[in-house]
């Protein structure tokens, strides 16, 4: 192992993004830092160009210092994002260029638009009101292209030759077009946006993406039923949102998904399953929120979210299988009110927050691997959860333990293990709990305790367990 130089601030500018660390050397290149506690520690290595940045960038790793030697080894660590940098600008690369911004709004704009081969700047295509002619040589928009708007258009056909956008690609408010059928050609741009197009039933048409630099937003398209198009997607350095298609029954084409940087389905209300078997990593954010009729979700393949998993509101969500995730940023299950266990066997670290809250059916918790939670644990308003079965390898808890209004809950057995909560621990309003006795390895608490309006738990109990465990503040 090198020598540990003087620590210094660096600030290594990534994306268009400054981010400031104390690290154990200078430059971007395999440093460490303190994040939030003594056993934590954070490297930053480089990162080629490749699947994960095609311009490269930075990997941000995180995990706990086993060993204590204060250096992130490779087998420490627990969770990677990655920062990635910009990419070349597009630029037109010769042939005809015309500047923009350019609006096309008549058949005879459109035909205007014969033999260029880029445009320079943004092109807005609005209000036409039939089928157009072929563009055979419009290759390259270095803006914005805006396709919104168009009562008559039939088809995106037309456009079959462009390649690269170099801002956003947006295609909203058309009325007859079925699919993207003619953007099959695109190979880059800034983000793909496709919102409240009322006939469009799939996105067919977009079967040569495979990784995809930009980010995805799909929105508010009443006819769509499926995301039929994306089938050979495997990764994309952005977002992949899917909000408030009201017909949606299926995200199956996205079943060669690998990576992505967050990943949001919400309001989605007739889609009843979401799997994404080959889904492996989530650099930031798993957002699964308010799909009324979703009743399962099976992420088979996924090892690690960076900053977490949110699942919450969906009334009919009864299962939830993800047998390989090992870390995540957090996990919060919220208003779910059919679930009955949230099963998470491999699940080894929680670098933030557990939060279980308002499940009324929940009778298990299971958590057998998990070791620590880096941020507060909240158990609040599950009335059927008996014990804490389930977590009974869990030692630390890096933030607050808040154990609040669980109507069934009568003892803490399954938290044999846990030793240190390093905030406030608050035990109150459980109506039927009668015993503290789970908590015999407790030691410590460094900030408040607060045990109250638990009406069958004998104050000898609590006043036994106050005199036995430290407590940082009185």
């Amino acid at each position: 192992m090198p020598s540990q130089p003087s620590k210094i601030v660096w600030r290594c500018s990534v994306r268009g993004m400054s981010v400031i660390v104390a690290m154990l050397a200078a430059g971007c290149a395999a440093n460490d830092v303190s994040l939030g506690g003594p056993s934590s520690v954070v490297r930053i290595d480089p990162e080629p160009a490749g699947a994960r940045c095609s311009g490269g960038g930075v990997a941000i790793h995180s995990g706990l210092d086993d060993d204590g030697d204060l250096f992130l080894d490779d087998d420490e660590i627990d969770t990677t994002q990655y920062a990635c940098n910009g990419y070349a600008p597009v630029q037109c690369a010769g042939g005809t260029t015309v500047k923009g911004p350019l609006a096309v709004h008549t058949a005879a704009e459109w035909n205007g638009l014969i033999g260029v081969h880029c445009v320079d700047g943004d092109l807005l295509i609005s209000g036409i009101t039939g089928a157009m002619k072929a563009l055979p040589d419009l290759g390259t928009v270095t803006g914005d292209v805006v396709i919104a708007g168009n009562p008559g258009l039939p088809t995106l056909v037309p456009l079959d030759h462009l390649r690269f956008v170099g801002g956003t690609l947006l295609i909203q408010g058309n009325d007859a077009i079925p699919n993207l059928e003619g953007l099959g050609a695109v190979e880059r741009a800034e983000a793909l946006v496709i919102i409240g197009n009322n006939k469009m039933v799939d996105l067919r048409g977009l079967e040569q993406l495979h990784q995809f630099s930009g980010g995805i937003r799909i929105e508010n398209n009443g006819a769509l039923t499926s995301l039929a198009g994306f089938e050979q997607l495997t990764s994309t350095d952005g977002v992949i949102t899917v909000i408030s298609n009201n017909k949606l029954t299926s995200v199956s084409a996205l079943a060669k998904l690998e990576g992505v940087s967050l990943l949001e389905v919400a309001g989605n209300p007739v889609l009843s399953s979401l799997s994404l078997p080959a889904l492996e990593h989530v650099e930031t954010r798993l957002l699964i929120t308010g799909n009324a009729a979703l009743t399962e979700v099976s992420l088979a393949a996924l090892t690690s979210t960076g900053d977490g998993i949110l699942l919450e509101g969906n009334g009919a969500l009864a299962r939830v299988d993800a047998p390989s995730l090992v870390t995540a940023g957090g996990l919060h299950v919220l208003r779910s009110s059919r679930l009955t266990e949230i099963a998470v066997p491999g699940l080894t670290y929680l670098t933030g927050r557990l939060e279980l809250a308002t499940l009324p059916v929940l009778t298990r918790v299971s958590l057998p691997a998990l070791i620590s939670v880096g941020g507060n644990l909240t158990v609040e308003d599950v009335p059927r959860l008996a014990t804490f079965a389930g977590l009974e390898k869990l030692q630390t808890v890096g933030g607050n333990l808040s154990v609040r209004s669980n109507g069934g809950l009568v003892g803490f057995d399954g938290l044999g293990a846990l030793r240190l909560v390093s905030g406030d621990m608050t035990v109150q309003s459980n109506a039927v709990l009668a015993s503290l006795a789970g908590l015999g390895a407790m030691t410590e608490i460094g900030g408040a305790l607060s045990i109250a309006a638990n009406p069958a738990l004998p104050a000898a109990q609590v006043q036994a367990f106050t005199n036995r465990v430290r407590v940082g503040r009185n």
